[in-house]
C-alpha cells in the first residue's frame, strides 16, 4: 500500500531525530562530551599531562591549567601540534577529542648580543665634548650628563682585563651598560647609542641587547687578526706608538705587564681570541646577532688588502663561533667626512654572501672640532657618536626586527 504525504513526513523525523541525538548528544537530552589533554612537551611540571572535559558542541576550556615549567625555556602558550600548531586558548572552541602541546621559547632566544671591534671611536674618545684627549677623567660626568641611566635591557660584557676595567667589573662578567663601556678613563662611543637604540626599540618585546667590544686607540686592522703570528708580529713592531702596546696588554695574558714589547713575548690571549672566546661565553646565554666595526683612520698593514682581511675577520669569527657563514650582519661606520675608501670597499669583499655587509654613512656626523688638530678632526663629538650610534642601530633593526 502506497505512503501517504503525511505518512512519509512521519517516517522521515522518525530517522532524523536519532540521527541529531547522536550527533549532538550521547542520549536524547544528554550534551556529547570532549576531552582535551593538555601536554607539557618535554616540561619539568610531573603535574602533567592533564585533561579537561568540555561539554557541548560549541564548548571552550574557560580556566586553562597553570603553566608548565622547563628549565632554561620560558612558557609561551598551547598549541594544537608541536611543529606549525595552532594556537590554543581559551577561547578555542572544542568539538572534538584533542591533544594540546606546551609551547616553549629558549630564554637565550630573548638575549640579543652583538660583537664591536676598532679603534679610537669605537673605544669611546675623552675629548667627545667631556674631557681632553689622552687625559684622565672623574666619571662624574656619566651622571651629570645623564648617562648613568642606560636602558634596564643593555648590558655590556666586560671584555678587558680587571686592571682596566672601570666601577670594579670583571672580565666575562654582564654589568648594566653603564659607560664606560671598553676601558677605564674612555668615554661614550657609537657603541652606547647603539646599544640603546636598539634596546629602547625591542624592549616591549622582553628582549635584553648585550654588547661585547674589543677596540684599541690607533691600531692598523693587523691587531684584530684571528692569527696570534701576524698579531705579535705587528705589536711588536710599533716601536714609537706606544699607547698601541699600552692598551693592547688589555687584551692578552697578564703575565705580559703593563706594556707589550717590542721584543717577542708569549701569549695565549690577544685582542681577536678575546672577542671569540667570551663570544662564546655569551652564547651560553644569548644568542650572537651581529657585528658591528668602527676603523678606518689607519688602514690595514702594509701590502694587505684592507676589505679582504675584514673578511677573513668575519668568516673566522662565524667559524669559532659555530655560525653559519653569512648568518649574521656585519656594519661598518665611516670615519669623520665619510670618504674613507677603506671602509667603502668593504661590501666588495662580501659579494657570495649578499645582504650581509654594509657601510653606516658618517656623512653630516659632526667631528669633535673641526677647527683644532688633525687628532681632533679623527674623532667625533658627543653629538656626532649619538648619531653613528643610531644610524648603526637604525639599519640593524631593519635588518633583524623590522
Amino acid at each position: 500500500m502506497r505512503k501517504s504525504s503525511a505518512q512519509w513526513k512521519v517516517l522521515l523525523i522518525a530517522i532524523i531525530i536519532p540521527i541529531v541525538c547522536l550527533t549532538v548528544f550521547t542520549a536524547c537530552g544528554q550534551q556529547r562530551s570532549f576531552t582535551v589533554t593538555f601536554n607539557n612537551n618535554s616540561g619539568d611540571t610531573e603535574a602533567y599531562p592533564q585533561t579537561i572535559t568540555v561539554t557541548g558542541s560549541a564548548a571552550t576550556v574557560q580556566t586553562l591549567p597553570l603553566p608548565p615549567s622547563r628549565e632554561g625555556y620560558d612558557f609561551i602558550g598551547w598549541r594544537t601540534a608541536i611543529i606549525d600548531g595552532a594556537s590554543f586558548t581559551y577561547t578555542t572552541i572544542v568539538n572534538r577529542n584533542i591533544t594540546v602541546y606546551a609551547e616553549w621559547q629558549d630564554v637565550r632566544e630573548r638575549f640579543h648580543i652583538y660583537l664591536a671591534f676598532g679603534q679610537s671611536n669605537m673605544v669611546g674618545w675623552l675629548g667627545a665634548g667631556i674631557g681632553s684627549f689622552g687625559g684622565s677623567v672623574s666619571h662624574d660626568w656619566v651622571a651629570e650628563f645623564g648617562y648613568d641611566n642606560p636602558p634596564d635591557n643593555f648590558f655590556v660584557m666586560a671584555a678587558a682585563n680587571n686592571n682596566h676595567l672601570p666601577y670594579g667589573r670583571q672580565l666575562g662578567g654582564w654589568y648594566p651598560a653603564v659607560p664606560p663601556l671598553v676601558r677605564r678613563t674612555n668615554g661614550l662611543s657609537p657603541a652606547d647609542f647603539f646599544g640603546r637604540t636598539i634596546a629602547e626599540a625591542v624592549a616591549d618585546q622582553n628582549i635584553k641587547i648585550g654588547i661585547i667590544i674589543v677596540a684599541i686607540d690607533g691600531v692598523q686592522l693587523n691587531m684584530f687578526s684571528p692569527d696570534l703570528d701576524e698579531f705579535k708580529a705587528y705589536i711588536t713592531s710599533r716601536v714609537t706608538q706606544t699607547w698601541e702596546r699600552n692598551q693592547g696588554v688589555a687584551y692578552v695574558d697578564v703575565t705580559v705587564g703593563h706594556q707589550i714589547p717590542t721584543t717577542d713575548f708569549t701569549t695565549v690571549d690577544f685582542p681577536y681570541k678575546r672577542l671569540v672566546d667570551l663570544g662564546r661565553k655569551a652564547q651560553e646565554v644569548g644568542v650572537i646577532k651581529g657585528i658591528i666595526m668602527h676603523h678606518g683612520e689607519f688602514g690595514a698593514a702594509e701590502g694587505t688588502v684592507y676589505n679582504q682581511l675584514v673578511r677573513r675577520i668575519y668568516d673566522s669569527i662565524l667559524a669559532d663561533l659555530n655560525l653559519e657563514p653569512g648568518s649574521i650582519p656585519f656594519l661598518a661606520g665611516q670615519a669623520v667626512g665619510n670618504d674613507n675608501i677603506d671602509i667603502a670597499s668593504i661590501p666588495y669583499a662580501f659579494t657570495d654572501i649578499p645582504n650581509t655587509a654594509f657601510v653606516i654613512s658618517a656623512e653630516g656626523v659632526p667631528p669633535w672640532n673641526p677647527d683644532c688638530s688633525w687628532i681632533d678632526l679623527i674623532h667625533f663629538s658627543l653629538v656626532g657618536y649619538e648619531e653613528l650610534g643610531r644610524r648603526y642601530a637604525q639599519k640593524m633593526l631593519e635588518l633583524l626586527y623590522d
